[in-house]
């Protein structure tokens, strides 16, 4: 099984716990490949929205100003796709900042749930939320160690 890596964002001002967490996978994002509008509303990034339409707008303008005609601008409207994958998460990470949350940490594990889990168990004074998973012998390089006791 191999281990994800989120990057986790904290807003001190935040009164619900629930929101005050957020975690954001390191890596590409598929969403962001396959459907960029998508991503960007389900994710409410407007500004990287924006930017990728621009990006696109002008890529294709381009290919379509250096006589490579249609099939140049599908071809390079699909590498902006691809360059969009690369960044999507890191837009998310930037909003965030934006909105005021700071990097506290990075978990890793199996999922997202096995993360969120090593994160909240190596926190002091907060209890570990409730989660469906089984329990099981630790794997890994031990990068991020538990305390037992």
């Amino acid at each position: 099984m191999s281990t994800t890596f989120y990057t986790v964002h904290e807003h001190p001002g935040r009164a619900d716990p629930d929101a005050r967490v957020v975690f954001v996978k390191q890596g590409y994002n598929w969403l962001g490949l396959v459907s960029p509008l998508l991503w960007c509303l389900y994710r409410l990034q407007w500004l990287a929205f924006l930017a990728y339409l621009a990006a696109s707008l002008a890529v294709a303008g381009v290919a379509m100003a250096i006589g490579t005609g249609e099939d140049g601008a599908v071809i390079a409207g699909l590498g902006v796709n691809v360059l969009f994958g690369f960044l999507a998460n890191d837009a998310r990470r930037f909003s965030l900042a934006r909105g005021g949350y700071q990097l506290v940490d990075i978990a890793g594990g199996g999922s997202l749930a096995e993360a969120e889990l090593r994160f909240f168990r190596g926190r002091s004074g907060v209890a570990a939320p409730r989660a469906s998973l089984r329990p099981g012998p630790e794997s890994g390089l031990a990068l991020f160690p538990t305390s037992q006791g």
